[in-house]
């Protein structure tokens, strides 16, 4: 069914359209979609990428994954010299490095290169690097079955003891406190509900999450690690995440950016070769940092000049994904039914479309005014709504009509 929105969206841009206001004015335009994003498993789809379990697990670049030892699955992907996919890949599909089709808006004539598909600020950086930092240094530390980072000893038991982010139990409760302390003196701008992730993360959104690494890691968590080396990592990383966020950024930011980039991830090599961590920090969505920067970056085996997302798209807050995410949150809470979902959420689209449409073309605040006397108009409708309204004098005819429709009998 999406390919024929993209047929739509190609239609209109080579052909136009021509919208007809009800005060007689006209407006023609042609529409161009300039970018597509999503979470790592929907931008899979668009592009027929295998996903991230694949050899070639990056759609962006050509990095190869591999596996963090016996008895661990998944794949983790530490290099960061591949080379980018091509133009050609995507729109004829490149099976041998797992695009197994054309990609979905190849057919576009503004899909010039990979970053097409951008990386959600929300996705990448809140469900992805935030969630991630909270896993590593909370999740790990709370509960000893959990050993996803923990390297391995030759005689293959968990190196427990070496592990980088070690903190104890006593220290996150601590830190738990001191969140629920400072509760109160959040301020309303914070999106955030500013809940103690210590404790518990169950409904936590990629909001939350955030928060949790912008402001909780920087002020009670690094701190209580004893390695600078340790402590400049994770500051390095909030700071890079920072910069991502602004909804300004310049050339200088951009350099700090990937130098802070470049400094978590130098960090992460030599503590592996330390074996005090696993390979399976490199999850995508750390690696998907490497494609966050704007830096031109030379491959030296290559010698091609690497350009990537915030250089080609600008700012990840200008296409961020929260107002979308909160619009899906409202029809989600209305959807009741269990049977025709997709019918119920259909029939949700139109209320609400006529909603907007009404409440643009009529002033209710005026017809409801009982005060200010009206001037006489040629319509008085009696409507059963469903609030305490006994009469409307319709002004749009076409608001009439949208009103007789919408409150029909079903």
């Amino acid at each position: 069914f999406f390919c024929r929105i993209v047929d739509e969206i190609k239609s209109l841009g080579e052909h136009g359209l021509i919208v007809k206001k009800y005060d007689g004015e006209t407006i023609k335009a042609k529409v161009y979609l300039v970018m597509a994003t999503g979470d790592i498993p929907q931008i899979t789809k668009f592009c027929h990428h295998k996903g991230h379990m694949a050899k070639s697990g990056c759609r962006i670049c050509l990095v190869q994954g591999q596996g963090a030892g016996p008895g661990r699955g998944g794949m983790y992907f530490q290099s960061r010299t591949a080379a980018l996919r091509t133009l050609e890949s995507f729109v004829n599909g490149d099976p041998i490095n797992q695009l197994m089709k054309p990609d979905i808006f190849t057919k576009l004539p503004t899909f010039l290169s990979s970053s097409f598909h951008v990386l959600d600020e929300l996705h990448a950086l809140g469900q992805g690097i935030a969630r991630f930092v909270h896993e590593m240094v909370v999740k790990v530390n709370q509960n000893p079955k959990m050993t996803n980072f923990y390297s391995k000893n030759a005689d293959g038991s968990f190196n427990s003891i070496e592990y980088t982010f070690k903190l104890n139990t006593r220290q996150l409760e601590n830190v738990g406190t001191c969140i629920e302390l400072s509760r109160s003196k959040i301020p309303v701008s914070f999106q955030g509900s500013w809940d103690n992730l210590i404790a518990k993360v169950d409904g936590a959104r990629a909001i939350d999450f955030l928060d949790f690494l912008l402001y909780v890691v920087p002020t009670l968590i690094v701190p209580l690690f004893s390695k600078a080396a340790t402590r400049k990592a994770l500051l390095c990383l909030v700071r890079g995440c920072a910069i991502a966020l602004q909804w300004e950024i310049n050339e200088n930011l951009i350099i700090e950016m990937e130098n802070c980039f470049a400094n978590w991830h130098y960090f992460l090599d030599e503590e592996i070769k330390k074996k005090n961590i696993s390979v399976s920090v490199f999850k995508p969505n750390n690696h998907y940092l490497t494609h966050t920067l704007g830096l031109k970056i030379f491959d030296l085996r290559i010698d091609a000049l690497y350009r990537y997302i915030i250089r080609k798209a600008g700012s990840m807050r200008s296409y961020s994904a929260r107002s979308m995410e909160r619009t899906i949150g409202r029809y989600s809470k209305l959807i009741k039914s269990r049977v025709a979902a997709g019918k119920n959420a259909g029939n949700l689209v139109e209320r609400l479309s006529m909603r907007s449409y009404f409440n643009l073309a009529v002033n209710i605040t005026d017809l409801l005014d009982t005060v200010k006397p009206k001037k006489k108009h040629r319509w008085t409708i009696s409507l059963n709504f469903p609030f305490p309204l006994l009469s409307i004098k319709i002004i749009n005819y076409g608001a009439l009509l949208l009103l007789v429709h919408y409150h029909q009998p079903t």
